[in-house]
C-alpha cells in the first residue's frame, strides 16, 4: 500500500502558433538555455519537473504542444487533463496573435476537466511589436484569462512563470509576471534582424529538404520487462539494472532516412504498473505501432499478453502495426519455450522478433525495419484480438493454451465512490482489509481463480471509481462483464438512493447478457441508514440476486463471489 504522503501532480500544456516560442520555453526552463537553432516540434514533447516545497512534492508535466496545422488534429489528445493550458504567441508577429481566439475556441471544444489558460507573450528585447501592449490586455480580458509576459531568450519570467502557477494552483493570491518596457518600438540593427531570421529560416529548411514521416510508437508490457531498457538504449546506448520503474509515461524521438525520406518514430516508454493501466489507454489514441514486450525468464509476464491485447484491442486504432517483442537475458533460467513466442505471434497475427536490451543486440535493427513497414504499408488492419482469445465470450470455448484455465469470465464492481469496493476485492483476492485504504483512480483489476464442478474459473475482478471524475473512463469496462456486482453502504443513505442510477448504468453501457448482484455492506460498527428489507425489494424488483456482506470481518465475502460466478456459469456460459 502507498504512502498516503502524495505527490501533488499538475500537468500544464503549451500551444499556439507554430514558431511563437514554445520549445525555447520549454528548454530556458528546464535545461536554462536557449537555442535559436531549436527544431520545430514534431507533435508533442514533454517532461516532468519535481519540486519540493513547504514538505510537498509537487510534479509539474509540462507539454510541448506542435503548433503546426498539420499536427493540429493530436493537440485535443494530448492537451486533455490539463490543469493548465499556456496559449504563446509573440507580439512581433500579427497572425500568432489573431490565432489566440482560434486556440481558446479549441481548447474549449475539446477540453472536458476544468482547466485555466494564460496568454503567454513572448517578446525578445529589440524586435519590434506590431501588437499592441493595450490589444493584448483587451484579448486576454475577453478570453477570461490572465496575460503573462516573458524572454524565453533571456530567460525572464519563466521561472517566475512557473512558480505563479504553483502558487495558483494551492489556493494563493497572486500575481502574474510582466515586463516593464522603456520603449516598445525597440529595434535590432538591420544587421543583426537579418541574422536572426536568416538563422531561424534555416532551422524550418533543414527540416523541408527531405520528406517527413512522424510514427508514434507505443511500448507496452508488464513491469520490468525492459521497455525503459529500450528508450536508455536509443537514446544513449546504455544499459542499467537499477533503471527506475516509469511512472506514467516517458518518450524519445529516434530517425531514420528510407527511400530519400526522414522517418521519425515517437517511442512511448509506458509504465507496467497495474496502478498506472488507467492511464494508458489515452495514449494508444493516434499510435501507428504497439510493441508487446515480455521477458523470457519470466512466465507470468508472458501470459499476461492477452491481457495487453485485449487493452490494444479496446482502445488503439484498427490498422495498428502490432509487434511482439521477447526480451531475453543471459544467465537467466528461461522459462518460457523458445517456440511459444512465435507461435503466439501466429495464434495473434503478430510480428515477432527477439533481442537482448542488456547487450543492445538487435535494437537498432527492430525499429529500422518498423519504419521500414510503416513508412511502406497503407493497408495495415490487426485482427480482433478478443474474438481470438474469447471466441465468443458466452461459450464454454478453452481460450488460447497459455492459460491453465476452463471458463474466463468478467466480474465488474460499480456504486458510488466510499462504499467499499475496493475494500470488497482486496477482502476477497488478498484478505486484507484496511481502514485507510485510498479510493480507486480510474479502475483497477485482479485475477482469481476458482473450482467449480471440476473446472478451473479465472475471474477478472475489475474495481471501478465511483468519483463522477472517471465515469468516463469505468463505463468502457462494462461492456464485456458477464457479472456487474452494485455496492452500496448500509450506513450511507445516500449510496443507497443512488442505485437507480448504477443499474441504468449498467443497462445502458453493457452489450450482452449479465448477472446483476446486489451488494449491501453493512459493517457491524456502523449506524444503519438503510433497512434490512429495502435492498431485497430493490434487488427483487430488477430481478437481481441480492447479497450482504461486511467485509471489515468478511462476512459474507467468500459466499458473494463463489455463489455469483456459479449462477453466472450456470446462467451464461454452459
Amino acid at each position: 500500500m502507498e504512502s498516503q504522503e502524495s505527490d501533488i501532480f499538475l500537468k500544464i500544456s503549451l500551444v499556439g502558433s507554430e514558431k511563437t516560442g514554445k520549445s525555447s520555453l520549454f528548454l530556458r526552463y528546464f535545461e536554462d538555455n536557449f537555442n535559436c537553432h531549436y527544431s520545430p516540434t514534431l507533435g508533442v514533447d514533454f517532461r516532468i519537473k519535481t519540486i519540493s516545497s513547504n514538505n510537498k512534492t509537487y510534479k509539474l508535466q509540462l507539454w510541448d504542444i506542435a503548433g503546426q496545422e498539420r499536427f493540429k488534429s493530436l493537440s485535443p489528445s494530448y492537451f486533455k487533463g490539463s490543469q493548465f493550458i499556456l496559449i504563446l504567441y509573440q507580439p512581433s508577429d500579427r497572425d500568432s496573435f489573431n490565432n489566440l481566439t482560434k486556440w481558446a475556441e479549441f481548447i474549449k471544444a475539446n477540453m472536458t476537466n476544468d482547466y485555466k489558460i494564460l496568454i503567454v507573450e513572448n517578446e525578445f528585447f529589440g524586435i519590434k511589436r506590431v501588437v499592441s501592449r493595450k490589444e493584448s490586455k483587451n484579448v486576454a480580458k475577453k478570453l477570461e484569462s490572465e496575460l503573462v509576459r516573458v524572454n524565453t531568450k533571456t530567460g525572464v519570467n519563466v521561472n517566475k512563470l512557473f512558480e505563479t502557477i504553483l502558487d495558483y494552483s494551492i489556493g494563493e493570491r497572486v500575481t502574474w509576471p510582466d515586463i516593464e518596457y522603456e520603449n516598445d518600438d525597440d529595434l535590432l540593427s538591420n544587421e543583426e534582424t537579418e541574422n536572426f531570421e536568416t538563422q531561424d529560416i534555416l532551422s524550418v529548411q533543414e527540416e523541408n529538404n527531405e520528406q517527413v514521416f512522424l510514427y508514434k510508437v507505443i511500448l507496452v508490457g508488464d513491469s520490468g520487462t525492459g521497455k525503459s531498457s529500450i528508450i536508455s538504449c536509443l537514446s544513449c546506448n546504455y544499459f542499467t539494472e537499477n533503471y527506475i520503474p516509469t511512472v506514467g509515461i516517458e518518450f524519445k524521438i529516434i530517425s531514420f532516412h528510407i527511400n530519400n525520406s526522414l522517418v521519425k518514430l515517437q517511442v512511448w516508454d509506458t509504465a507496467g504498473q497495474e496502478k498506472h493501466r488507467p492511464i494508458i489507454p489515452a495514449y494508444y489514441k493516434g499510435s501507428n505501432c504497439i510493441i508487446i514486450i515480455y521477458n523470457s525468464h519470466n512466465r507470468k509476464k508472458f501470459e499476461n499478453i492477452t491481457n495487453w491485447l485485449e487493452d490494444i484491442d479496446r482502445n488503439a486504432p484498427e490498422n495498428c502495426y502490432v509487434v511482439l517483442l521477447e526480451n531475453e537475458f543471459d544467465n537467466y533460467k528461461k522459462q518460457v519455450e523458445e517456440h511459444e513466442g512465435p507461435e503466439l505471434a501466429n495464434k495473434f497475427d503478430l510480428h515477432y522478433f527477439k533481442s537482448n536490451l542488456k547487450n543492445g543486440h538487435q535494437i537498432q535493427s527492430l525499429f529500422s525495419n518498423i519504419a521500414k513497414i510503416l513508412i511502406n504499408s497503407t493497408d495495415i488492419k490487426r485482427p480482433n484480438y478478443i474474438n481470438i482469445i474469447n471466441k465468443n465470450s458466452m461459450t464454454n470455448e478453452v481460450k488460447s493454451h497459455v492459460n491453465n484455465y476452463d471458463y474466463f469470465m468478467n466480474l465488474i464492481i460499480i456504486g458510488d465512490s466510499g462504499t467499499g469496493k475496493s475494500s470488497l476485492l482486496l477482502r476477497y483476492s488478498d484478505d486484507v482489509f484496511s481502514e485507510s485504504y485510498i479510493s480507486t483512480i480510474g479502475i483497477d483489476f485482479k485475477v482469481c481463480s476458482l473450482k467449480i464442478e471440476e473446472k478451473n474459473l479465472e475471474i477478472k475482478i475489475w474495481d471501478t471509481a465511483g468519483d463522477e471524475k472517471f465515469r468516463t473512463i469505468t463505463f468502457y469496462y462494462y461492456k464485456n462483464a458477464h457479472v456487474i456486482m452494485i455496492v452500496y453502504d448500509a450506513s450511507n443513505r445516500k449510496s443507497f438512493d443512488n442505485l437507480g442510477y448504477w443499474i441504468e448504468m449498467a443497462h445502458k453501457y453493457t452489450e450482452e447478457k449479465f448477472l446483476m448482484c446486489l451488494v449491501e455492506n453493512a459493517r457491524f460498527d456502523m449506524v444503519r441508514q438503510v433497512e434490512n428489507f429495502e435492498g431485497e425489494e430493490i434487488a427483487k424488483k430488477e430481478n437481481a440476486v441480492f447479497f450482504k456482506v461486511d467485509v471489515k470481518t468478511k462476512e459474507g465475502v467468500d459466499e458473494l463471489f463463489e455463489k455469483c460466478a456459479r449462477k453466472a456459469m450456470e446462467d451464461l456460459i454452459l
